[in-house]
Order: structure tokens, then sequence, then C-alpha cells
């Protein structure tokens, strides 16, 4: 099975945030290996950027989400920031 077959994509997330720390209060989409998997409100983030608190938008009320290799976020408030889910 390849890497792909498996579900895992090299693809990039166009205006990805390198640096999470701009994003606490932020509204975000989430993705993993190129695909939105959750979006809402950064409500708290580590001071070293690397796990953030997400207030979500939908039935979940709030998840941890760690800053690891296929990991991405962007900001919605950007017009043209984040693809189309």
């Amino acid at each position: 099975m390849s890497i792909h077959a498996a579900g895992f994509s090299d693809r990039k997330v166009p205006s990805a945030v390198d640096d999470w720390t701009a994003a606490a209060g932020r509204h975000v989409a989430i993705y993993r290996n190129g695909v939105q998997v959750d979006r809402g409100q950064v409500e708290a983030i580590t001071a070293d950027g690397k796990i953030l608190w997400l207030m979500q938008d939908g039935a979940q009320y709030r998840r941890i989400i760690e800053k690891v290799p296929g990991i991405e976020l962007c900001f919605l408030e950007e017009a043209g920031a984040c693809p189309a889910p």
C-alpha cells in the first residue's frame, strides 16, 4: 500500500500559518494532510505555539490540536486564505 493509498498526501495548504502563536483569538481552519478536518476559534495556545485549544464550529465544543507533521492551519478571516472544504 502506498502512502497515498493510505490517505496521506503531500499537498500543501495555501497560506498555511507557520507561527501558530499568532492564532490566539482567530478563526481558523485545521487541515490534516491537505484536507480540512476542523474549524473554529483558537481559545488558547502554548507559548511555544505547538499546542492550541480550538473552540469548534459544530457539535463538539472544544478540542486540543498539536502542531505535528501533516497538521496545518490557516486564518479564515483573510479572503482567499483557505481553500474551500
